[in-house]
């Protein structure tokens, strides 16, 4: 297939770039905000979190760690489990971004509870705010050509096993949107049933998202689109937000991973994200990047390796794409 070709930001934007990371404050998003504000092309970094008075502590914060001014940093309110404070938040940026993290999500307590929008918080949290968010600074004109864009994926969305861990592939009944949005409302199996377990749900979410994002770059080709998974990552907000029993297992994991090699601390995993959205990675637009083996270590383009090729269907792609629009055309022409 003929690979889209992605314009370059212009010279006068490449020395003076600006970076929106959600989900901010803690973990894989504070992590980036650190690095994303080392690198010199970097001139501003907006924080979109849902709480102001963490936000605020956590701009005091990096300005600390990194010896810039607190006003290298901004914040933006954007809560992702509702859609319409992630429009709102695409409305209210100043001026245009270049590199836009979408990092919020995990696996919330509630994550099977339907929300307003008729789709479970798991994928509310982890794809569709992000979805208004994007979908409402591409049309609102908040980002610049050529600007880079990725999404926080996941191993769990390829299969994953590791100990205890056994996560399930998610598999849709029928190749369209309605296959799809059975996986949005939490009831992907035969006869309507849900999924055996919250670790299934949450890589559904994050296949799907990898799916969308596919789709969106061969919509939108003046910018680059890509789903990076940070890896196993110890020391990140999952395991906290997870529910009981999980949260307790999830860090007696993480733990036991990272003494044995399979798992890595949060700077390594958002280094991932830096790596992509500042183009030290050559993978072409549309891609999903993960780890090659397991859950850590070198990372590889997964729609290319012969058992996950539905990452690279087109029709797939765009039944995700149509599955999410379902959820927020009311929202983004509203």
């Amino acid at each position: 297939t003929k690979e889209i070709e992605v314009s370059a930001p212009s010279a006068q934007a490449r020395m003076s770039l600006t970076a929106l990371i959600t989900g901010a404050n803690v973990g894989l998003g504070y992590e980036s905000c650190k690095q994303l504000a080392q690198e010199d092309t970097i001139s501003r970094v907006i924080l979109a979190c849902r709480n102001e008075s963490k936000a605020k502590d956590a701009v005091k914060s990096l300005s600390q760690e990194t010896g810039k001014p607190e006003g290298f940093f901004e914040i933006v309110i954007c809560d992702v489990s509702d859609l319409a404070s992630c429009k709102i938040a695409a409305t209210s940026i100043k001026g245009k971004v270049d590199r836009l993290i979408l990092n919020a999500g995990g696996m919330p307590a509630n994550g099977k509870e339907i929300d307003s929008n008729g789709v479970t918080n798991t994928f509310a949290q982890n794809v569709l705010g992000h979805a208004v968010l994007l979908e409402a600074m591409i049309k609102g004109d908040k980002l610049n050509s050529g600007a880079r864009v990725m999404f926080s994926g996941s191993e769990g969305a390829m299969g994953l096993k590791m100990g205890p861990i056994n996560i399930k592939k998610p598999v849709f009944l029928t190749q369209d949107a309605d296959g799809v949005a059975s996986h949005m409302t939490g009831k992907p199996l035969e006869g309507g049933k849900p999924f055996a377990q919250d670790e299934d749900m949450y890589a559904s979410a994050k296949g799907i998202g990898a799916l969308y994002m596919a789709s969106m770059a061969r919509k939108h080709t003046k910018y680059h689109f890509a789903t990076v998974s940070p890896g196993m990552t110890a020391g990140t907000d999952v395991a906290n937000k997870a529910p009981f029993p999980l949260n307790y297992v999830f860090k007696v994991l993480f733990f036991f991973f990272s003494l044995m090699g399979t798992a890595h601390n949060v700077s390594t995993g958002a280094k991932r994200y830096v790596d992509q959205v500042m183009g030290k990675w050559d993978y072409p637009t549309g891609a999903f990047i993960a780890s090659k083996l397991g859950a850590s270590g070198e990372v590889a383009e997964i729609s290319k390796m012969e058992a996950h090729t539905m990452f690279a269907d087109a029709k797939l792609q765009d039944a995700a794409y149509e599955a999410i629009h379902r959820y927020i055309n009311t929202v983004l022409v509203g």
